[in-house]
């Protein structure tokens, strides 16, 4: 895996917590909203075809299956993150470290970096791409993470 590969697996990662959280806000307001039908118990019961509690009880499953999703996704999500911020955190150069953890774990573009360490984009870019070499030299053998979404 490449070095800037390895580090951007926080940011997609985070994406698409985001976009699972998304899913589950929309199915959440299907069933506040009644969008499955609600369920009318005066009428006789006839089994000719699947229920409105059949359907309600298949959306309430798959919300169920989401929030376990979403919650073993943000507990992976977290360890990862940590353990890239230590390998950051390790690195000699206290510019090396500080590059790497705005572009990497707060996500910040290199042109926003520049203008916060006061300096300009192509010097940012020059350290970025050493501190990149250096950090993939420390840690030559990254693993691509095994993550079933």
């Amino acid at each position: 895996m490449e070095v800037k590969e390895y580090l951007q697996q926080l940011q997609n990662m985070d994406i698409i917590i985001k976009q699972r959280q998304q899913q589950l806000k929309e199915l959440t307001v299907i069933i506040n909203n009644g969008g499955v039908g609600g369920v009318d118990y005066t009428m006789e019961k006839v089994q000719t075809s699947p229920s409105r509690e059949a359907t309600f009880s298949k959306i309430m499953d798959k919300l169920i299956d989401l929030q376990n999703e979403i919650s073993q996704y943000i507990v992976y999500y977290f360890q990862k993150k940590n353990d890239i911020i230590k390998q950051i955190q390790s690195l000699d150069s206290p510019k090396y470290v500080d590059i790497l953890y705005k572009k990497y774990i707060e996500f910040k573009k290199l042109d926003v970096i520049a203008c916060e360490m006061c300096y300009s984009c192509e010097h940012i870019k020059r350290i970025h791409k050493q501190a990149l070499n250096f950090f993939n030299k420390k840690y030559v053998n990254l693993k691509k993470p095994e993550i079933k979404i």
